[in-house]
């Protein structure tokens, strides 16, 4: 018969409870003293590790991250130092796509036994050559591929699919 199927989701509403429930309780980064001349440096540490996570709306992204890790088993944070509008640079935390990440052989869940991060992202030809320019001759745009150690995918909406070993993780 053409009648439409009825579907009733069970978990969506467990999972909302746990990602409430993970907004509700977020702690902060506490630094603490090893010993008793060290309070003053512990204190000046958590009002500075406040201010730049703060400022990088870490616990928004820290949800986004969880909420991945609970859905796709896979949550991963992107940290790096912005100097585009600050020359002495901001700390940039936020949500990586998990799709957009691969890790290389491990045994470990925690990686530790990790040597490689792949990450796989979609550039525009201009960006390609803002982030390599010493790289930019290698481009061919008939071909729309860059030699510059990066694996390429396809030409997509005049983007280009790079693939980049991000990490080089010590034993």
């Amino acid at each position: 018969e053409d009648r439409a199927v009825t579907t009733i989701n069970k978990i969506e509403k467990s999972l909302d409870n746990l990602s409430g429930y993970q907004r509700q309780n977020r702690t902060d980064i506490k630094y603490l003293p090893m010993e008793n001349g060290d309070q003053r440096v512990a204190d000046i540490l958590n009002y500075v590790s406040k201010y730049e996570l703060d400022s990088c709306y870490f616990g928004r992204e820290e949800t986004k991250v969880f909420d991945d890790a609970m859905i796709v088993g896979r949550g991963l944070f992107h940290d790096y130092v912005d100097h585009n509008e600050d020359f002495r640079g901001k700390i940039i935390i936020e949500k990586f796509r998990w799709n957009e990440c691969n890790f290389g052989a491990h045994d470990k869940e925690d990686l530790s036994d990790c040597d490689e991060i792949f990450k796989h992202k979609w550039y525009t030809e201009s960006k390609i050559k803002e982030m390599y320019p010493d790289k930019a001759d290698r481009f061919t745009p008939e071909s729309r591929s860059i030699s510059t150690g990066l694996g390429v995918g396809e030409d997509w909406d005049k983007r280009i699919n790079t693939t980049e070993l991000v990490d080089k993780l010590a034993k």
